[in-house]
């Protein structure tokens, strides 16, 4: 789910090319392993299918470039309110969710890493399972990233930045 919901954030920023948001993805969110450039030309695929994306016309060299639509809009807001985020959420996509949300100009991460905080709450003293450690360790590291992401906040460092607008050296191209 992660990777459509990133896409979909960063083009909540403007139109984007497939390559630009392959780009986007790999400086953001760094503690993913590469994704390949396929998987975002057919995700972008689906996400236009499913109309939260859609088609919105060409770079000056042919590349397509994609949008939000209106739904898609709204499964942003959606994303970035945190709201789906329990304590069985995987760590990339609580990190996804948090390091994106973090760089985006103009959303303030607060709410989002306020509901996300109270998901990851201290244990009940007397844990002694292997899991339930595992657990306590795993909530401790989300609240660690809050705790980063908020000191960011507060010392004017949060890294919220634009799309990049470097051009690719390859990409899908115009269909001939």
């Amino acid at each position: 789910m992660s990777i459509p919901a990133a896409l979909t954030a960063l083009l909540s920023l403007g139109p984007a090319y497939g390559l630009q948001l392959h780009s986007e993805l790999a400086t953001r969110l760094t503690h993913r392993a590469s994704t390949n450039v396929g998987q975002i030309y057919s995700t972008l695929d689906r996400l236009v299918r499913d109309d939260l994306v859609m088609r919105h016309g060409e770079t000056e060299d042919g590349l397509p470039l994609y949008a939000l639509t209106e739904r898609g809009k709204t499964s942003v807001v959606q994303w970035l309110s945190g709201d789906w985020v329990t304590r069985t959420t995987s760590w990339p996509d609580v990190l996804d969710l948090l390091q994106l949300g973090a760089t985006l100009p103009g959303f303030d991460p607060e709410s989002t890493c306020a509901r996300v905080e109270g998901e990851f709450v201290d244990s009940p003293e007397g844990t002694v399972s292997l899991g339930d450690r595992a657990s306590e360790h795993f909530a401790a590291a989300v609240r660690a990233v809050i705790s980063d992401i908020r000191d960011a906040q507060r010392s004017h460092t949060l890294p919220q930045r634009a799309l990049a607008t470097q051009r690719p050296t390859r990409g899908r191209r115009r269909a001939q």
